[in-house]
């Protein structure tokens, strides 16, 4: 457009020329007609003075002629000739006046014929400077002739070229292009779906015409291809850095166990112009590896689920050309030789995870020891060292008999063995500081997952303690099917099943809050009254309180899905706003056709019209204002990617001063509500109030909220029980391998930041889920591969260091992945897994009934013993036998709930047998009497 622009204006410039140019010759020609005009009147003029001369001329020769003929004539005609005469004068008088206004007439002839003389020099001056110019022109418009004649085949060729590049060809040589492999990664990132749509929309908008572009198989094998740039990229980051911490965390989706793994480590930026070798320029972050489902969520599973992983990625980045370029590679080994450290929840099976981890790390150390010690042996003391190797041990090794086992297999075996034999000798050797940054490995709980369980322990404690006091405590919120079996119970004056009942039924202000979730904001987005617990609570807010409508229209805490700190939030909106919850609840029974409450709404109303369920939730909302709200905000970072560090000195002392801040509360309960109490005793970090509103509201309340200071010790002892047992990494034990405080600055420095929570996991399963949710053909392979290019800069890493070779290699390695069908062996594995489980339980099921047969028949034989000399006896051995046959074949509803753990000493047995046998005959003689 632009050429086509520049040659119609060069086209009407060289019009202009020459419009110019003939106005020229036009005006050259008037100049010159009116010359030659000029020049010809001129010539008339002095015609005509020619033409009086001549008759002057004639007249003299006349007067002479008449002259002679009065001379000639004097005598006869005197006067005759004198009237001639004067008329000849006077006739020469009016021919004088004539000559001088022919004179004059001449001189202003003369004095035009200058002046017009003058005009035509001047137009022969601007002819000659307009011949000139129009010779000027016309060579400028030969030049812009042939400078058109130039822009037209230009125009022609860039308009080839736009023909070209407006149509954009996402293949080459009949594969699509890396930037088209590209876009389609880049707009799975953006939510879309119809991507062909997509990019014929956005390229008709810009007048781009696509030739085709890929199907929905063909992107799903693009979006494995980034999964497997990021496997590369993970490769050559842990090649190149000297440690890294590994975090995981799993749940149950479908029915089926995910597991989710990141890494924490420093990586590149892989901005342009950086040095990414250069480790001055790394940041530590938190890199996204992988999802993955499980056979289970054993810690065995775990672990091996880990191994898997470290060999794919050491796989995946050593076989690639770019580590052939990079002149590296990554040994499976690598990633438990420089893994330092674990983050994951305080459960029992993520520290047994951490111990396998932590066991296979001392064995690949080992194993580098070994070997090299093994390289510096002499013939001779190799073999010595290796017949330390018997053939017991090898067969334990291998796991299977010596028949099947071949030559080359027992000499790898012996080989490891020596290795691993050799290797720890060495290492005991070694400096205490070397040996100590070698096994360095160190296990950091998840901080949220330290509240969340102190928190719970401080809900337990409370429930524990109106039982402890003998109080009455908080009203009974079981569902509809209790209170039927309580009401039966009750109607049968069956004392012991109602005990049962009201033991089992639900209470306290956690229940209140799970039943007001369930009713303002159930999981499954259908059930419940969201939508119309916001518009109630936002007009209620506003008009009642003057609450901003951005901050009053907030759901209700999803307690459903138990996030964190959701039941803290949730116990302090019920009782800020207890009597506006109540108007909703009975404004929602109001509206129903059949007016009335279901059994929810009216334990909800049942639980906040209870003053010992508020109690309750007063305490909680305290703990959550008090410490986790504060702690939860200390402990995470506001930037993605980015992390709190865990070994930070600020951690480190606030990890230590929870215990004591808890303790001092749970003594003094009564400073929470004290207006005296400093700002630094009543929060964890010294700031005032997140929620304003609670303290204000407990002070109005507490007349009315029995035993207040006692929920609030209890909550407040519970959380210090919790916390003293999910910090001992944080205890000031120098002694101690497994506490920060022991660690020397070099261990330090190699474990590096490790992060405070475990969210990254937490947040990564959140998404598979969703992403299941929206893709239910696809699986937790699928998003891996996604997430990792999402999540992990995997574009700007491929686009600065990977060329067309690795693109070729990823596309073989994807479609080798993709014929692999790893889904489909992880349901086969399953599926036989789960035929063999079925097949076990119902072996251990006839097993069992069988020894219970057998046993039955046992004590059957045994029978009853009711002599108390007898019984007083017997062996520890035998009161245990005649427990079973009270409590088994008997039937005695008081052994029911009776373990043989909770009888400890001889004595406790014998009387609770002779109980027993009591009750057995002597009671129904009583009854019958």
């Amino acid at each position: 457009m632009a050429l086509e622009s520049q040659i119609a204006s060069l086209t009407s410039v060289n019009k202009s020329l020459l419009s110019a140019n003939q106005t020229l010759e036009a005006e050259n020609t008037d100049l010159s007609v009116s010359l030659a005009a000029s020049k010809a009147n001129q010539g008339r003029t002095l015609k005509d003075l020619r033409s009086i001369e001549v008759d002057l001329k004639k007249e003299k020769k006349k007067v002479s002629r008449v002259k002679q003929e009065k001379k000639k004539m004097m005598e006869a005609a005197e006067e005759k000739e004198k009237k001639i005469v004067e008329e000849a004068e006077e006739e020469i008088e009016k021919l004088k006046i004539d000559i001088a206004s022919l004179a004059l007439e001449n001189h202003d002839l003369h004095s035009t014929s200058s002046l017009s003389t003058f005009h035509l020099e001047k137009s022969d001056i601007h002819l000659t400077s307009s011949l000139e110019t129009i010779h000027e022109l016309r060579q400028r418009g030969y030049a812009y002739e042939k400078q058109v004649k130039r822009l037209k085949v230009s125009l022609d060729d860039t308009r080839a070229k736009l023909a070209h590049i407006s149509t954009w060809n996402a293949t080459k040589g009949g594969i699509y292009t890396p930037e088209a492999r590209r876009l389609y990664r880049q707009l799975r990132k953006a939510g879309c779906r119809n991507f062909e749509l997509a990019v014929r929309s956005c390229a008709e908008v810009f007048g781009i015409q696509v030739s085709r572009f890929m199907s929905r198989r063909t992107g799903g094998r693009c979006i494995k291809e980034g999964g497997i740039y990021g496997l590369m990229q993970l490769g050559r980051e842990i090649a190149a850095v000297p440690a890294f911490g590994e975090s995981t965390d799993g749940t149950t989706i479908r029915g089926i166990t995910q597991e989710c793994r990141h890494i924490n480590l420093a990586v590149p930026s892989y901005a342009p112009g950086v040095d990414d070798s250069d480790p001055s320029t790394w940041t530590p972050t938190i890199r996204f590896a992988e999802t993955a489902p499980a056979l289970d969520h054993t810690a065995k599973r775990q672990f091996e689920g880990s191994m898997e992983l470290g060999a794919k990625i050491a796989k995946t980045y050593s076989e690639s050309p770019l580590a052939k370029r990079d002149g590296k590679t990554m040994d499976a080994d690598d990633y438990f030789r420089k893994q330092v450290s674990q983050n994951m929840d305080h459960a029992s099976d993520g520290k047994k995870k951490f111990n396998f981890t932590r066991e296979k790390k001392l064995e690949v150390v080992y194993s580098d020891l070994g070997r090299e010690a093994i390289d510096n042996m002499t013939k001779d003391e190799f073999l010595q060292a290796r017949a330390t190797i018997t053939e017991a041990d090898i067969l334990k090794a291998a796991g299977i008999t010596a028949h099947s086992l071949t030559t080359a297999k027992r000499e790898e075996i012996t080989l490891e063995l020596l290795e691993q034999r050799v290797g720890e000798d060495f290492f005991a050797t070694l400096p205490e500081a070397e040996a100590r940054l070698l096994k360095l490995f160190l296990f950091v709980g998840c901080g949220s997952h330290k509240s969340l369980n102190a928190f719970r322990y401080g809900v337990v404690e409370m429930r524990e303690t109106w039982k402890r006091e003998g109080l009455q405590g908080p009203c009974d919120l079981g569902n509809k099917s209790q209170d039927i079996a309580m009401q039966i119970a009750a109607d049968n004056s069956d004392s012991d099943a109602l005990a049962r009942c009201v033991e089992s039924c639900p209470r306290g202000g956690a229940k209140l809050c799970d039943l007001a979730g369930a009713l303002f904001r159930h999981k499954n987005h259908e059930t419940g009254y969201q939508d119309r617990h916001r518009i109630f609570m936002e007009d209620r807010k506003h008009e009642r309180y003057d609450i901003p409508c951005s901050e009053a229209s907030r759901k209700f805490a999803d307690v459903s899905n138990t996030r964190y700190q959701s039941h803290s939030y949730a116990s302090a909106e019920l009782l800020v706003f207890r009597d506006d919850y109540q108007d909703l609840v009975e404004e929602i029974c109001d509206g129903k056709t059949k007016r009335g409450t279901n059994h929810l709404e009216s334990n909800v109303l049942k639980g906040l019209q209870d003053p010992a369920t508020l109690t309750e939730l007063a305490a909680m909302a305290l703990e959550g204002l008090c410490l986790s709200w504060p702690y939860m905000g200390m402990i995470r970072s506001p930037h993605e990617n980015n992390f709190v560090d865990a070994l930070s000195p600020e951690m480190i002392e606030l990890h230590r001063r929870i215990l004591p801040f808890t303790e001092n509360i749970a003594l003094h309960p009564e400073i929470l509500l004290d207006p005296q109490t400093p700002r630094d005793q009543l929060t964890i970090d010294g700031e005032p109030f997140l929620d304003q509103t609670i303290i204000p509201t407990l002070r109005a309340l507490s007349n009315d909220l029995p035993y207040l200071n006692l929920m609030i010790s209890a909550i407040f002892r519970g959380s210090a029980y919790g916390w003293s047992r999910f910090t001992p990494e944080y205890k000031d034990d120098p002694n101690d391998p497994q506490c920060i405080a022991s660690l020397t600055p070099a261990e330090r420095e190699r474990l590096g930041p490790i992060p405070m929570t475990n969210d990254s996991n937490e947040g990564g399963l959140g998404s598979l889920k969703n992403f299941l949710d929206s893709s239910p053909s696809s699986d937790a392979f699928v998003f891996s591969a996604h997430a990792r290019v999402q999540r992990n800069n995997t574009e700007a890493f491929a686009a600065k260091h990977c060329d067309d070779d690795d693109q070729l290699f990823v596309m073989r390695l994807a479609r080798v992945e993709d014929a692999s069908g790893e889904m489909k062996r992880f349901r086969d594995e399953y599926s036989r897994l789960q035929k063999e489980r079925a097949e076990a339980a119902l072996l251990k099921e006839a097993e069992n009934k069988r020894k219970k047969y057998a046993e039955t028949q046992r004590l059957n034989t045994i029978g009853i013993v009711t002599d108390h000399d007898e019984i007083l006896g017997m062996t520890i051995a035998q009161l245990k036998d005649q427990f079973r046959n009270h409590k088994n074949i008997q039937k005695d509803k008081f052994l029911a709930k009776v373990t043989q753990s909770s009888i400890k000493t001889k004595s406790e047995w014998q009387s609770t047998i002779i109980a027993a046998a009591t009750r057995l005959f002597v009671e129904p003689l009583l009854s019958s009497a």
